[in-house]
């Protein structure tokens, strides 16, 4: 049964609100588990016991995703207004989230993709275990569509924003990085060697201490130049996968960069994810994920790097309006 788990631990030296994501096996995420989350804040937002919000997964997982089959539905049914105000709910969610005055730590115990990335990534810092289950990685590319809730966004501005491209165009398994390449990149704060409450606690610590900064940035990145990608690396990122998300998810990236975050996530992210969405790629990669027992066929794929004798064909140097 689907569940956010509420629970006060002050063991350690630090008062810790955690919440506990609870959907076996993967712990994939609907709108109902988004809703009891934001509430759970809330509830440790007032509650003066708490120090720092903790957000954290039961069993493998921390969140392996949004529930699939529900995006599915949705496409199929081509209402775009629909649509559009349920994802337009799941970012007031995110931003709840993000408006935190108490700092927010994922804990990040086990695979990371998706959506619970994206969750991730509207906390001030991420942690995660040592365990061999963590990875992180953003799989909408191989579905068909572009991630929705702030991906596009958020992770060029955590990480260098060349790397972040890499992990949106490539997708499962090739942009998918595991723990300590995780570190070494910045995407995590930090690896706990130990056991892993006890080591988040001792991380929190340090956050109320200031001695780690909170990361979240809402702002553009004024000191560094908007993201460059060449035709050669593009084709190197997303060979393999749908041609239109590619080139949706290489524009909004990089136009974004420069814009404030949430003027990003509505102007751009929202209307590109809604654009692809109802596209039949969207509704092939997402129904080939849901049989399980077939690889997608997309109409166009990015084709592989370029050769300087090579003649391209239509297909695979499509322009993005196509």
């Amino acid at each position: 049964m689907a569940a956010i788990e509420r629970k006060i631990s002050d063991k350690f030296g630090v008062n810790l609100g955690v919440l506990t994501i609870s959907n076996p096996p993967m712990n994939l995420l609907t709108k109902d588990m988004l809703d009891s989350l934001v509430a759970g804040i809330q509830n440790f937002q007032n509650d003066k016991n708490v120090q720092v919000i903790v957000i954290t997964g039961q069993g493998l997982s921390f969140v392996a995703g949004v529930d699939i089959k529900f995006i599915y539905e949705m496409a199929q049914t081509g209402d775009r207004e629909r649509v559009s105000q349920f994802l337009s709910e799941l970012h007031k969610v995110f931003y709840t989230m993000t408006k935190a005055v108490k700092p927010t730590v994922a804990a990040i115990n086990g695979y990371c993709f998706g959506g619970g990335l994206e969750l991730a990534l509207a906390c001030d810092n991420i942690v995660a275990s040592n365990g061999q289950t963590v990875q992180f990685a953003c799989p909408e590319i191989n579905r068909g569509i572009i991630p929705g809730l702030g991906a596009t966004q958020r992770l060029p501005r955590r990480i260098d924003p060349k790397f972040a491209l890499k992990m949106l165009l490539a997708g499962i398994p090739n942009g998918a990085v595991n723990g300590e390449t995780a570190l070494k990149v910045r995407l995590v704060d930090e690896i706990i060697k130990g056991e892993f409450i006890p080591g988040v606690a001792d991380f929190a610590k340090r956050v109320l201490s200031g001695d780690v900064k909170r990361t979240n940035d809402h702002y553009p990145k004024e000191d560094r130049e908007r993201p460059n990608l060449t035709e050669e690396e593009f084709r190197e990122f997303a060979q393999g996968n749908p041609l239109y998300p590619a080139r949706t998810i290489a524009r909004v990236a990089i136009d974004g960069f420069s814009m404030y975050l949430y003027n990003a996530l509505f102007q751009l992210e929202l209307p590109a994810l809604l654009d692809c969405l109802f596209k039949p790629d969207a509704l092939e990669g997402l129904s080939s994920f849901l049989d399980k027992q077939r690889k997608p066929v997309f109409e166009h794929v990015v084709g592989p790097p370029l050769k300087p004798t090579s003649t391209n064909s239509a297909e695979d140097t499509a322009p993005i309006e196509k």
